[in-house]
């Protein structure tokens, strides 16, 4: 596994499950995540502060999360787990009317 944001977001998916996809931007420089029932989510570098954002579309007003940068294969993977960890809370506050 390599430390992109699109890397990441593949990885994530595989822990979210079957029903989710990801996407990469160019260059590996963002990834998306979505799934059927689903907000779609984008992890990205802030470009400010070189932390990596994970945003979503259409039921946000801020950041989802927000996750230092990682330098190697096994930081990557554990951020892909707090990713993960990150979009079902959030989804979860969706369902529950608490967005």
């Amino acid at each position: 596994m390599t430390t992109t944001p699109a890397s990441v977001t593949r990885n994530a998916a595989r822990i979210l499950g079957a029903d989710w996809t990801a996407e990469s931007g160019p260059w590996d420089s963002y990834g998306t995540l979505t799934a059927p029932t689903s907000d779609t989510y984008t992890l990205c570098v802030d470009g400010d502060h070189r932390n990596l954002l994970l945003e979503c579309v259409f039921h946000c007003t801020d950041k989802v999360a927000s996750f230092p940068p990682v330098a190697t294969p096994e930081e990557a993977e554990r951020l892909a787990g707090k990713v993960a960890a990150a979009i079902r809370t959030h989804e979860a506050g969706i369902k529950a009317g608490e967005d």
